[in-house]
């Protein structure tokens, strides 16, 4: 609804497509994204459709998106990713981009409208009972937490991503104290842009219904986590992984380990949403868009290498774009994901970024990591950051469970 809102001029019965981002979709129902369309007043003939790529999910619910208008399937598009960030209860965050790009995630291209976005609470994310379904005996059942089995843990061999990370950081010579740094100035960066009401343009306040009855529902209207920064226990954390660790859950990897709470992203809740729009409704609709999509790409490699896939995905993209590597140069700023610290700092490493440019206005660790949603949730920043700076050229990536990655570069068209 945030979308419709702040982008006069779109009726709703303009939308040719909803395509929303979600992981733990296990009891939330079918389709998560046919229930965001209902709720939301768009036509029932609007197809919708749910994507889980893991974290890129909601990025490539946007590129998809991009894709049907491309192909002159649509005009307008919805893209959505589940809420949004930090402790428990989170807030929506929405943003939207019309215009064209040139094939690429983001926007819209050729005909009409798209909604597109991902969404997630990992808060109420189930746990699983294998073996009810086919009569218990006697004895204890085991039950299996959905957020780790689906989010948090290699579906292949069963390695928490932590572990993963924490491999990262020895291959890449990076050291704890270099994760709490980048941590920290997370957080601070994070503190700063809300002091100077950077995200007000893309944040939608909500109300969450009270645990007790007769109480008002409290309205919240900022992300929780930022306002958590403690320096010193941040730097005195135990790993959470590796040796040493205190919440190994199913590894029986013990290497030393670096990554903490404090330096990894949080458990979230959040959403976020995009309408995406062709050329041709710009000009029918007299729209201005924010931003326009030069190129997207996905890439893949080995499960424990996940981490530094965005650094494969990123030149891609710039390939799609009519680009090469030469123009990281060119690109005034870079939103990727922070999942882990070592996550971003590697890939800044590998293709050599100025760390200033990257993640201006803090990432996943102050802002909260709600998988389903921080594809898209990024791209929705990183539009901010464009505009605030006036910056014309940026790019989203983010790495996702698996051993993928998906990125975009976009242009500031505000």
């Amino acid at each position: 609804m945030g979308c419709f809102d702040r982008c006069v001029g779109v009726p709703k019965d303009s939308v040719d497509e909803c395509i929303f981002g979600n992981v733990l979709s296990a009891n939330v129902g079918q389709n998560p994204a046919r229930q965001v369309s209902r709720a939301i007043g768009l036509k029932d003939s609007v197809p919708c459709t749910t994507v889980n790529k893991v974290c890129a999910s909601g990025l490539k619910a946007v590129s998809y998106g991009a894709q049907s208008i491309e192909l002159g399937n649509a005009h307008v598009a919805l893209s959505f990713v589940k809420m949004r960030r930090g402790g428990g209860r989170r807030k929506n965050r929405w943003n939207f981009l019309s215009k064209i790009c040139s094939f690429s995630s983001f926007i819209a291209h050729i005909f009409k409208y798209k909604k597109a976005g991902g969404m997630e609470s990992m808060s109420n994310a189930p746990y699983y009972s294998l073996k009810t379904r086919f009569g218990a005996r006697m004895g204890n059942i085991k039950l299996i937490d959905g957020m780790i089995r689906d989010g948090l843990s290699d579906a292949l061999d069963g390695t928490e991503m932590g572990t993963y990370a924490d491999k990262l950081c020895i291959e890449h010579s990076i050291t704890r104290s270099k994760l709490d740094d980048f941590a920290i100035e997370s957080y601070q960066r994070a503190q700063m842009a809300y002091q100077r009401n950077m995200f007000d343009g893309e944040l939608v306040s909500i109300e969450v219904p009270s645990a007790k009855r007769g109480q008002p529902p409290t309205l919240v209207d900022k992300d929780e986590g930022c306002w958590k920064l403690n320096e010193e226990k941040i730097r005195h954390l135990k790993p959470a992984f590796g040796k040493d660790g205190m919440l190994i859950f199913l590894s029986t990897i013990k290497q030393k380990g670096f990554v903490t709470a404090g330096n990894a992203s949080q458990l979230s809740d959040g959403g976020a949403a995009l309408i995406l729009a062709s050329e041709e409704a710009v000009k029918d609709y007299n729209l201005k868009p924010l931003a326009k999509i030069l190129g997207y790409a996905d890439a893949e490699q080995a499960s424990e290498l996940f981490g530094t896939t965005p650094s494969l995905a990123i030149p891609k993209a710039l390939q799609k774009a009519g680009l090469d590597l030469r123009s990281l140069t060119e690109m005034d700023f870079f939103e990727i994901n922070e999942a882990f610290a070592c996550v971003t700092l590697a890939n800044q490493q590998l293709l050599k970024i100025n760390p200033y440019n990257i993640n201006m206005y803090g990432g996943a660790i102050a802002l909260g990591h709600p998988i389903g949603c921080s594809g898209a949730r990024i791209l929705v920043t990183l539009i901010t950051v464009l505009k605030e700076n006036a910056g014309r050229y940026g790019i989203a990536a983010v790495c996702n469970g698996g051993g993928g990655a998906t990125a975009m570069v976009i242009e500031n068209m505000s």
